[in-house]
């Protein structure tokens, strides 16, 4: 049976610093730190993410990509070149493939990392194990020169593109050939499966088109960029949405045959859903877009670009999050599938490799915003539960400065913080600035992604609250984050207001509920919130 624990306390008034925690940006030395994964997915906490370069190698020919195998995050880089490279995730070099193509265009891993994909410059579509390194198949496809080639998730399917502009379907285990897909008017340059395997996503310069395998016919077809001048160059599909990395024409006018000048270009990553409506768009890049790719969890997105920037962004948020800024062009990017790791490709031939990580993801250890140091766990309740995960939360002062500054509040916070890590607790601690209503949500949903039935949760909260009667007579009490942008000293009853800025304690409650930790306890030391 699952236990929720609500409790309210009051807290004085009186004053203390706040120390926050900034982002970790790129190092003029490569780190002595190994690349370190989790099987816990990455989550975005309040739109921050840290990066750091962990190691980067020199490869003696030109790259085209390069991707992680999801099974063991070994590394493979393939380009102007018939050896396609394994690496370590660290960067070790491991085992080469030779293949029977000059130079390899394009790779796909099965998501169970067995099998690898490549298509090239040669025609020929190659199936390797990638336990023992052999060649399982070598099939001639319907063109010469292969820019495009996709394993579906359960790895019963291939499907490979090219200058043709034909859609070859192979069956991977037999090698034989079941569909051909005909009807793109220039040379196809990405493929994805979706829907269950059953539907493929496919582009060419202008136009994506989803087909259905089944029945080897176009589903659905609209012209990507927003004219006649633009040109797709990289997507990432799913089977909600499509993203696609333009390089455009800002106007048709833009255009040097329609006026004087050279045309004014942007680079554009659009997310369309599947009959092509458009659901957002980006324009930071000031280069054109070389890769695309995202966590597992859709937590994050990362993208490439001729303009030197990696960019990382709040997928769920949809805006950017940093830019890593590298010497030379970025010309292709990956993510490990926890998200925990990315490489970048720098200029022709450099692989360069992240760790990424969120300042505010549970730790047992004291994080930068503590003044405390973590002593070894003790006391720890073994036999009631697994794990045992904390957000505690702490604020002095407030974005609002006619909100009254309190003294004791983020002291609390600490000691609180410092009595649960002792007591075995992994914490998340958000102090002044860094306790937006933003992170607040989020830490809240990370708990509830880690948390399993055997767990136990803490919610701790120090700083100002506030209840509110509505026009019904209801009142409904109310935990004031960092950004709470009301003012106490000229209260409203509308509570819809209030929701804006302030996290009501119902809906605390609710996201409690909806966790599956066996008890779960919540502790308000906050006046007027009950």
């Amino acid at each position: 049976m699952k236990y929720i624990l609500l409790s309210f306390l009051l807290i004085g008034i009186s004053a203390c610093q706040n120390s926050s925690l900034s982002p970790k940006g790129v190092s003029n030395a490569i780190s002595s730190k190994k690349a370190i994964d989790s099987k816990e997915p990455l989550t975005v906490i309040g739109g921050d993410l840290t990066y750091e370069l962990i190691n980067q190698i020199q490869t003696n020919h030109k790259l085209y990509g390069v991707k992680f195998n999801p099974n063991d995050n070994t590394l493979i880089g393939y380009g102007d070149s018939d050896i396609i490279d394994i690496y370590s995730m660290n960067l070790k070099p491991i085992y080469s493939l030779k293949s029977k193509n000059d130079e390899i265009n394009s790779i796909d891993i099965s998501s169970n990392g067995a099998f690898l994909v490549s298509g090239g410059d040669d025609g020929y579509v190659e199936v390797w194990d990638l336990k023992t390194h052999k060649l399982i198949h070598k099939l001639q496809s319907s063109s010469k020169d292969i820019f495009a080639v996709a394993i579906s998730s359960d790895g019963k399917k291939i499907a490979s593109g090219g200058a043709e502009k034909v859609i070859d379907i192979w069956n991977r285990a037999s090698g034989e050939q079941i569909a051909r897909l005909e009807g793109h008017q220039d040379s196809i340059s990405n493929l994805s499966f979706i829907d269950f395997n059953r539907k493929i996503v496919s582009t060419d310069d202008k136009q994506t088109k989803i087909w259905d395998v089944t029945r080897k016919k176009i589903v659905y077809s609209y012209l990507t960029p927003s004219n006649e001048y633009g040109k797709i160059k990289k997507i990432k599909s799913f089977d909600d949405y499509t993203i696609s990395g333009l390089t455009e024409v800002e106007s048709a006018e833009g255009n040097s045959r329609r006026r004087n000048g050279p045309p004014i270009w942007k680079y554009t990553i659009k997310f369309e859903d599947n009959q092509g409506n458009l659901l957002q768009e980006f324009n930071q890049h000031r280069g054109d877009i070389t890769g695309i790719d995202v966590s597992n969890n859709r937590s994050y997105m990362a993208s490439s670009s001729k303009d030197r920037t990696v960019r990382l962004w709040d997928l769920e948020k949809r805006r950017a999050i940093s830019n890593i800024i590298l010497k030379d062009s970025a010309n292709g990017v990956a993510i490990n599938k926890s998200g925990h790791l990315l490489v970048a490709l720098e200029g022709d031939s450099r692989i360069k490799l992240f760790q990424i990580g969120s300042s505010y993801s549970p730790t047992t250890n004291s994080s930068q915003t503590s003044s405390y140091t973590n002593n070894k766990t003790k006391n720890q309740p073994k036999d009631w539960y697994h794990k045992q995960y904390a957000i505690v939360v702490g604020i002095n002062s407030y974005k609002r400065k006619s909100i009254p500054t309190l003294e004791n509040a983020l002291n609390d916070a600490h000691s609180v913080a410092k009595l649960l890590r002792d007591r075995g607790f992994s914490v998340i601690e958000l102090y002044n600035d860094n306790a937006t209503k933003d992170r607040i949500l989020d830490a809240l949903k990370k708990i509830r992604q880690l948390s399993s039935p055997n767990d136990s949760t803490l919610f701790y909260f120090a700083g100002h609250g506030d209840g509110v009667t509505g026009k019904n007579g209801v009142r409904e009490g109310y935990i004031l984050p960092f950004d709470f942008s009301s003012d106490l000293n000229s209260p409203t009853t509308d509570v819809m207001y209030y929701d804006k800025s302030a996290l009501s304690i119902s809906s605390l409650v609710m996201y409690s509920r909806d966790t599956d930790a066996k008890h779960i306890d919540i502790v308000l030391d906050s006046c007027f919130s009950g």
